[in-house]
């Protein structure tokens, strides 16, 4: 009998035993691992930072360009290179007597003199050329009036005098006016050539 009792006792206490080791292990075994967060600090540094933006660079403005020109207006303001009138002879100048058409004045006509010698005759819409030496020259235009144009010549020169009628008390008065290549050309299609022109005239003596 003290035998039997003796055995259970050891079976009671190998009992205790085991639950108590099994109730110190529970605890430990369900616990899980720690976790390490990430560090607020080293997540921003290691954010690449956001590249600068490159200001937008416009495009050159375009060189101006000049206003176009009409070829048919152009054409009508620039007289021929070389004109209507060949160049005068070595040696010489020449002056170029015109008239333009005109209603006021133009059943009148007029002659052109230097020192008494008639140059040439104008009438309305009518031209001639007188070929002179270079130098001084004074040439006259006479009707009910007498109108004096001096001029100054260099040789192989080319100049140019437009003739008018102005308003007189009976007749009308004569008119020698400097004019250019462009006011000649201008009117040169609706002129005629003055007949007879002298030319090769003298300088006249000092």
């Amino acid at each position: 009998m003290k035998n039997v009792m003796s055995a259970l006792a050891g079976a009671i206490l190998a009992i205790g035993v085991s639950s108590a080791q099994a109730q110190g292990a529970g605890p430990a075994a369900t616990q899980s691992p720690a976790t390490t967060l990430p560090s607020p600090t080293s997540s921003l540094a290691a954010s690449p930072a956001p590249a600068a933006e490159t200001p937008a660079t416009a495009p050159p403005s375009p060189p101006p360009t000049s206003p176009a020109v009409s070829p048919a207006s152009a054409a009508a303001e620039t007289p021929p290179a070389t004109g209507h009138i060949p160049p005068p002879p070595a040696g010489k100048a020449q002056v170029v007597f015109f008239r333009t058409g005109a209603y006021v004045g133009a059943a009148v006509s007029y002659k052109v003199r230097e020192q008494g010698i008639e140059l040439g005759k104008l009438n309305n819409a009518s031209y001639f050329v007188a070929v002179v030496d270079p130098g001084p020259h004074t040439f006259t235009a006479a009707t009910e009036n007498k109108n004096v144009l001096k001029l100054e010549l260099d040789d192989g020169e080319t100049q140019y005098v437009r003739g008018t009628v102005q308003m007189g008390f009976l007749v009308g008065e004569a008119n020698l006016t400097p004019a250019d290549q462009g006011m000649f050309e201008l009117h040169y299609a609706h002129m005629h050539t003055a007949k007879p022109p002298k030319t090769d005239i003298k300088k006249p003596a000092a």
